[in-house]
C-alpha cells in the first residue's frame, strides 16, 4: 500500500474513481502521480547528498593544521 507524499499516511485505492486516497489528509492521486512524487523525491535526495558531500569536502579542505 503506497504512503501519502504529503503526510506519510496510508493511501487506499478507490476502484470507482481509479485513484488512491490518503486515509489521513484526503489527498487523491493516480498511480502515475504517485510515481512522479517518488521520482522527484529520489532526485531531491541525490541533490542533497551531493550538496552534503561538497560541504564536507569544503570544510575538510579549509581546516588549519
Amino acid at each position: 500500500m503506497p504512503r501519502c507524499p504529503e503526510c506519510n499516511g496510508y493511501m487506499k485505492y478507490d476502484k470507482r474513481l481509479k485513484v488512491y486516497i490518503c486515509t489521513n489528509c484526503g489527498l487523491m492521486l493516480t498511480r502515475d502521480e504517485i510515481e512522479k512524487y517518488r521520482r522527484r523525491n529520489y532526485v531531491e535526495e541525490d541533490e542533497k547528498s551531493e550538496i552534503e558531500e561538497y560541504y564536507e569536502w569544503w570544510i575538510k579542505g579549509n581546516k588549519s593544521p
